[in-house]
C-alpha cells in the first residue's frame, strides 16, 4: 500500500498533473478497500504510529516497528520508480542549500 501511495503521490504532484488530488484520493480509497482489513490500512509510518500510540491493542509495538521498517523501505523503493519512470531525480525535492540532514530533521519534526 505505501509503495503505490507514494508513487501515486510521486507522478501526480511531480509531474503538476491537474488531476492530482482525486488520483491521488481514489487511489487511496481502493487500497483501503481492498487492503484495510488485511494490513488495518497502515500506509504510512504517521499512521502506524497513532494506532499503536492509541494503546487499543491493534498493533503492538513490535509490530508497528516492523510496518514502520516495510513502509520506508516501499517509500524508497517507489522514489526509486518514479525516478526510473520519468527519468528525473528525486534529489530534486531537498530545498536548494539545505543539507540532506537537516532535511531529516525537518521531516521528524513535523510542520511548522
Amino acid at each position: 500500500g505505501t509503495y503505490m501511495l507514494v508513487l501515486t503521490v510521486g507522478l501526480n504532484v511531480l509531474t503538476k498533473s491537474v488531476a492530482g488530488a482525486f488520483s491521488i484520493s481514489a487511489s487511496l480509497m481502493c487500497m483501503i478497500y481492498a487492503l484495510g482489513t488485511v494490513s488495518g490500512a497502515h500506509f504510512n509510518p504517521a499512521v502506524t504510529v497513532a494506532v499503536v500510540a492509541s494503546r487499543r491493542g491493534k498493533c503492538s509495538p513490535e509490530e508497528g516497528a516492523k510496518y514502520i521498517v516495510v513502509q520506508l523501505a516501499a517509500g524508497i523503493l517507489a522514489a526509486r520508480t518514479y525516478c526510473l519512470l520519468t527519468g528525473d531525480s528525486f534529489m530534486s525535492l531537498k530545498p536548494d542549500g539545505s543539507q540532506w540532514g537537516q532535511v531529516f530533521i525537518a521531516e521528524l519534526s513535523g510542520p511548522q
